[in-house]
Order: C-alpha cells, then sequence, then structure tokens
C-alpha cells in the first residue's frame, strides 16, 4: 500500500533514486546507510515511511509501483549524523523478482506484516529467508508488526512474532503509522542502534586480524565496503577499502 501522497523528495518507479548498490557513504561524523523495505502488498510499508519522513499519515494511500525513494537524517547523541536512504519496495507478487535490485548494497532491512493478516506474516518469513540467503552478510534485519491500533482484528501474536524475531536475530517492535506509535522508535532502536554497534565491531574485527605495522590506527565508522581509518599520532584520517585493507593489510 502506497501512502504515496506527493512528497519533496520523493521518487517513484523501477529504477529510480540514487545507485541502487550504494550501502553507505561516510566522513568522520556523517553515516548515510541504504535501508530496505520488504513485505506484502497492503501492509504499510509506505505509511511507515511517510509518517517517519514527513510526519505524515494518508488514509487514501496508492500501491507502489515498483519502488519508491525517500530520505530522512536523525542526529545521535555524539552529534553524528545519520542519513537513511530509504527504499520502500512494491508487495505485490509481480515485482517480487525486482526486489534483489534495491536490497543487494543494503545495510539494514524492516520486513513488514499486518498484525491482522496471517498471510502477511508468513510472507515476512519468505522475505526474511531471502535476505539471509542473498541479503548482505550482517544486514541488520527488523519485524514490524504494522497496524497496532486494529487490534480488535488481530490474527498475529505479538508473542509469536517476538519468538520468530528473536531466532532469526532480529529486532521485533510493533507499530502504527496512523496513530504514529513506535514509528521513530523503530529507526532509532532496531536499524540505528544495531546497525551502529555491528559495523563498527566489524571495522575492529578487520583492523586487529590486518594490522602489520606499528602505527596506532582506530577505526570510526565502517560498512560492507569500507572504513574510516585515523592515525592517533598525526590526527590524520582516510577512507579505506575493505578489500584494500585485507589484500595490503594496512600497508598505507
Amino acid at each position: 500500500m502506497g501512502c504515496s501522497a506527493s512528497v519533496p523528495g520523493r521518487s517513484s518507479g523501477l529504477l529510480s533514486g540514487p545507485n541502487l548498490e550504494n550501502s553507505a557513504v561516510f566522513d568522520a561524523k556523517n553515516l548515510r546507510v541504504k535501508l530496505v523495505l520488504l513485505g506484502d502488498s497492503g501492509v504499510g510499508k509506505s505509511c511507515i515511511v511517510l509518517r517517519f519522513v514527513r510526519g505524515q499519515f494518508d488514509p487514501t494511500s496508492k500501491v507502489t509501483v515498483g519502488a519508491s525513494f525517500l530520505s530522512q537524517t536523525i542526529a545521535l547523541q555524539d552529534s553524528t549524523t545519520v542519513k537513511f536512504e530509504i527504499w520502500d519496495t512494491a508487495g505485490q507478487e509481480r515485482y517480487a523478482a525486482l526486489a534483489p535490485l534495491y536490497y543487494r548494497g543494503a545495510a539494514a532491512s524492516v520486513i513488514v506484516y499486518d498484525i491482522t493478516s496471517i498471510e502477511s506474516f508468513h510472507k515476512a518469513q519468505y522475505w526474511v529467508k531471502e535476505l539471509q540467503k542473498h541479503g548482505n552478510p550482517g544486514i541488520v534485519m527488523a519485524l514490524v508488526g504494522n497496524k497496532a491500533d486494529l487490534q480488535e482484528n488481530r490474527t498475529v501474536s505479538a508473542g509469536d512474532a517476538s519468538e520468530y524475531a528473536d531466532k532469526n536475530g532480529m529486532f521485533f517492535i510493533e507499530t502504527s503509522a496512523k496513530t504514529a506509535d513506535n514509528i521513530n522508535q523503530l529507526f532509532e532502536a532496531s536499524t540505528l542502534n544495531g546497525l551502529t554497534e555491528l559495523l563498527q565491531r566489524d571495522a575492529n574485527n578487520i583492523l586487529s586480524r590486518n594490522r602489520k605495522t606499528s602505527a596506532p590506527y582506530t577505526s570510526d565508522v565502517v560498512n560492507s565496503d569500507c572504513i574510516i581509518l585515523n592515525h592517533s599520532t598525526t590526527m590524520c584520517h582516510c577512507i579505506v577499502w575493505l578489500g584494500m585493507v585485507e589484500a595490503l593489510g594496512l600497508v598505507i
């Protein structure tokens, strides 16, 4: 379902928006993260994004065609800014083959189902398996039960969804795009905190595994493609591709 009101900076279509392969770009205090939403048609993916980005809810929503793109920047407590580049994919079966174009290279994913539809919960599990097989290694995944304002029509229990998420190493939350309940918490808690912790740990692992010089390097941020190194003596920093780190052993 679309929630596709006209929004500045939003684009729609099969291949619209920025380079689909760019999962993240960094400098010392800025992080740009590619995030993809997956789920069945009508579960409210577009409504979640529109609520997060614009603080709006459109009850006369339209079905997303192919995919649409939006972005939102938030600030962390340490003054780091995170820009989410959000790909909202179509849920209809005829567009399923296009999904890899959008989740390829994604650092984080939000997999949405409707708490009033057991079928949408089953489809969410399909997308989890797809990402586990074909997504970025270590991709941060959040399982989201949307339409929490429709408790009287619930068919998927929070307990069952939470148990499934735990078994698959996912963050779980229920949201309502209509009331805005837990929308900001979804992005801040699941994708932001989990992502930064995971990526920083990976950076430290690469540094300790490959360092061949005595230079006191530390890392600030990392994604599946690159890290930023800081030299504690000269105060210089540079962006290094992980493939180069592995091949050269940090001979800089």
